[in-house]
């Protein structure tokens, strides 16, 4: 990656930056493009595709209708209610 393509890319963004950033800029780019592209290289023949790379499982509990409880004691706390309902103020 050269300066002046780090100086486009900054253009475009609308980030203004220093020609000394833009050399720095190019140089680490360039590292970080070499060095993902390593990843191309890597035989991953017969490696099953992951989601998570550590084996977890849905943690997530049941989806059951459940009684709540008290709902005359929740509404008693609330500053306003209506119709035996919470009442907020209207956002529009």
């Amino acid at each position: 990656m050269t300066p002046e393509q780090v100086e486009r890319a900054a253009k475009i963004a609308m980030i203004k930056i220093s020609e000394e950033e833009a050399a720095t800029l190019a140089k680490e780019l360039t590292d970080i493009i070499e060095y993902v592209s390593m990843v191309k290289d890597v035989d991953t023949e017969g490696v099953p595709p992951t989601i998570h790379v550590l084996p977890i499982s849905n943690v997530m509990r049941e989806d059951e209708a459940s009684s709540f409880g008290n709902r005359e004691g929740l509404l008693s706390q609330a500053p306003e209610t209506e119709n035996g309902h919470f009442k907020v103020p209207r956002i529009i």
